[in-house]
């Protein structure tokens, strides 16, 4: 701004000053208005400071008087074309022809001083920025302050500056917005999203949802299914100016083209595929060969285990077993591992479970009951419902699946939404609720688990429920059986939930009821038990295995997966008892009660049924009327 200026053309330039003050130097500054029409500038109306081209200064007057010179800022002449003395704070030139500021060595482009140091007037294309700095007035739009007379090095409030200097950007604080034209309003969203308006206030929102692609334009957004462009494909994306797909249903694999082949008609009887020659899982009854090819399994004799075919019908000579066992020169299927560590089927290794670290020769549970994976310097990661805190599991807010710290949810528990203020809010009874990009809470529609508002107003599923899927650009009910799934059939689940195995996109039952998971081709061979239950994979000399079965832990242990079956893993004991302190088993309480002090199994922390606490919190019969 320039001081003492009224009215402004651009915030460095004054088009009309204040009463009392005349502009100069193209309106950069706005000095007090002279009583004599010969002076520059003055200190007080009538008290001259500097003169004019032609006049010199009297200074005891305080006046301008005609020199005989025609050199500015000169005092006194010799004649036309020399001056012998310049006026006060003016440097005379050696052929004394020209009188200089004598400030302009300590303050760039000052052509008045105001002393020997300070400047009070900047040559044109500057500004007085303080009385010992002349800043440059650059052609730069809504520019604060200028590095150059044609960059920027500060803009003005409300703008942004560019990464070369050139420009004043207008800002506006539309989440995603390219361009804005005034200080609230948003002319164009960045690529993918479209500017909406509702109830007034503006959105970016993203074009099209799940499984669609946008064949408009960004102004004028169409949203096609994807399988209308390409079939069989779930969800796609636009490059290069056409549609390639992204996902496509199991059974399915994504050829050069981004088109969608089905496996079983370029290899012969395969369910899924890499690539047109790589099948990596076979059809129900046939297995893959050498060649990756699908043959016909051979049955085994019944006492043949963990073999998925053999070199005869019912003999006992294995030549490919299921995963996990290595086939060894005789034919048979071994497997290494030991009854306290866990078997993982995607990379087909032995480990420690959950809950438990490696100690060097075994599994030991870790100390804290609450935390999943830790090692021996403490906790790394806690089950949900806890955070982590050095090394220890502490709670999560109310609600709250998981969170970052005792304030911060991340996720709330099934049939709640995180709110504005970071808690987590009823949602009702099954129904989820997302917020969407308008800064507004929306309810999703059934089957979708986390939705926002589309560039049409309609709500966009962007992620489906347990037991749906999205298909089409539309939410599918799965059978019953699927977690996820390509289709509504009982044979196109792509998941399966606990208990399940997924088989020739079937879902069937483990073998063991007391499996939650068991490998694939193989129901009998369970990975992980329901809870009093515990793994175990046992091998006999012979090198035969009977694996991958769930084994009851003893009456007293929750879980007892560290250990083995005989012993509880720590902390984790059954209802009724309770590890005392000093000790490391898990002890009954007294008197049936279902909870009891660790310090005392015979002072109950809950009563058994039909029994309250007295005043003395000893535990007493219900009355019959109850």
């Amino acid at each position: 701004m320039v001081p003492h200026c009224t009215d402004c053309i651009t915030l460095t330039t004054c088009k009309t000053c204040e009463n009392g003050y005349t502009a100069i130097l193209g309106g950069s500054q706005c000095v007090i208005t002279c009583t004599d029409p010969n002076c520059q500038t003055c200190s007080v109306a009538a008290t001259c400071v500097t003169c004019n081209a032609g006049y010199s200064l009297n200074a005891n007057a305080g006046t301008c008087v005609a020199a005989i010179c025609d050199i500015q800022y000169c005092s006194a002449c010799t004649n036309t074309t020399a001056c012998t003395t310049c006026q006060q704070f003016y440097t005379l030139s050696a052929d004394q022809s020209t009188c200089a500021p004598a400030c302009a060595t300590s303050v760039t482009n000052c052509v008045i001083c105001a002393s020997a140091t300070t400047c009070s007037a900047c040559a044109l294309g500057f500004t007085l920025a303080s009385a010992s700095s002349c800043t440059a007035i650059c052609s730069v739009s809504n520019c604060g302050t200028c590095a150059t007379t044609t960059a920027c090095k500060t803009c003005a409030t409300g703008y942004t500056l560019s990464a070369d200097g050139t420009t004043c950007d207008l800002y506006c604080p539309v989440l995603n917005c390219l361009t804005c034209s005034s200080a609230t309003t948003c002319s164009a969203c960045k690529t993918g999203l479209n500017l909406v308006t509702t109830n007034g206030k503006q959105t970016c929102v993203i074009q099209c949802g799940l499984g669609e692609v946008n064949t408009g334009t960004a102004a004028t957004p169409v949203c096609a299914v994807c399988s209308s462009q390409i079939p069989n494909c779930m969800t796609c994306i636009t490059s290069n100016a056409a549609t390639v797909c992204t996902q496509c249903p199991t059974g399915y694999f994504i050829d050069g083209a981004g088109q969608c082949q089905l496996c079983s008609s370029l290899i012969t009887n395969c369910w899924a595929c890499s690539s047109a020659a790589i099948c990596t899982t076979c059809q129900d009854t046939y297995v893959i060969n050498s060649k990756n090819e699908c043959s016909s399994a051979v049955s085994c004799a019944a006492s043949v285990t963990n073999c998925l075919t053999c070199s005869t019908a019912g003999g006992t000579t294995c030549t490919k077993c299921i995963g996990g066992f290595t086939l060894s020169g005789a034919g048979t299927c071994s497997f290494t591992g030991t009854a306290t560590y866990v078997f993982d089927p995607v990379t087909q290794t032995i480990g420690c479970p959950v809950g438990t670290y490696n100690n060097g020769t075994g599994c030991s549970a870790c100390k804290d009951p609450s935390c999943y994976k830790c090692d021996i310097t403490g906790c790394l990661a806690c089950s949900n419902t806890y955070f982590v805190s050095a090394g220890v599991c502490k709670d999560c807010p109310s609600n709250c699946m998981t969170c970052s710290d005792d304030t911060t949810c991340t996720r709330c528990n099934d049939d709640y939404y995180l709110n504005d203020d970071g808690n987590c809010k009823s949602a009702g009874k099954g129904k989820k609720v997302n917020k969407g990009r308008d800064g507004h809470f929306y309810e999703c529609p059934p089957g979708c688990s986390q939705c926002t508002i589309g560039v049409d107003a309609t709500l966009k599923c962007l992620a489906p429920s347990a037991g749906f899927s999205i298909v089409g650009g539309k939410i599918i009910p799965c059978n019953p059986s699927c977690l996820s799934c390509s289709g509504t059939t009982a044979t196109s689940c792509t998941a399966c939930y606990a208990g399940l195995v997924l088989s020739g996109g079937s879902c069937k039952t483990c073998s063991d009821p007391n499996a939650l998971t068991c490998l694939a081709g193989n129901p009998a061979f369970s990975i992980s038990c329901n809870q009093g239950y515990t793994a175990t994979y046992i091998a006999t000399t012979g090198g035969a295995v009977t694996a991958g079965s769930c084994v009851a832990c003893a009456i007293n242990c929750l879980q007892c997966d560290s250990t083995g079956p005989s012993n509880c893993d720590a902390g984790k004991c059954s209802a009724g008892f309770v590890v005392l302190v000093g000790t490391m088993n898990c002890t009954a309480c007294l008197g049936g009660c279902p909870g009891c002090s660790p310090y005392n199994p015979a002072q109950c922390t809950a009563c058994p049924d039909g029994q309250y606490f007295d005043t003395n919190n000893v535990c007493q019969p219900c009355s019959s009327s109850c």
